[in-house]
């Protein structure tokens, strides 16, 4: 319990606040049970802050979850740009009679194309790893 209690300034500073759940939990658990009856003046002091941590954690891992969201419709909506314009440009081609623009056409699309998969990879490798 020592070790719970020195930990209470960390937490109204905003350090820590992973634990900030857990000892909220503990303290909820705790409080008001005849068993602990000896540490309610303990826990009515350390609950508060624990809970306004966990509270605060709370609100970031939310705001990063929406963050992400965001940004993974973001690079689908690139990707699905990418591979619209690519479509686009091949359904074009086939009115051309120019046979060897059509094929450097061809190349050029199909290397951006490839560039486009390449850095769209990379982009989820970053957010895999982010997971972990």
């Amino acid at each position: 319990m020592s070790q719970l209690v020195e930990c209470v300034p960390n937490f109204s500073e905003g350090n820590n606040q992973e634990g900030a759940a857990l000892a909220s939990m503990v303290g909820q658990m705790t409080y008001g049970r005849r068993q602990f009856e000896h540490l309610d003046a303990t826990m009515r002091r350390l609950i508060p802050p624990f809970h306004m941590a966990m509270s605060k954690l709370t609100a970031l891992v939310d705001a990063d979850a929406e963050a992400f969201a965001a940004y993974m419709v973001a690079a689908k909506a690139l990707e699905m740009g990418v591979f619209g314009a690519y479509f686009n440009v091949l359904i074009n081609l086939k009115d051309v009679t120019d046979d060897m623009f059509k094929d450097q056409v061809r190349q050029r699309v199909s290397n951006l194309l490839q560039e486009a998969k390449a850095q769209a990879a990379l982009v989820l490798d970053h957010l895999e790893t982010r997971k972990e």
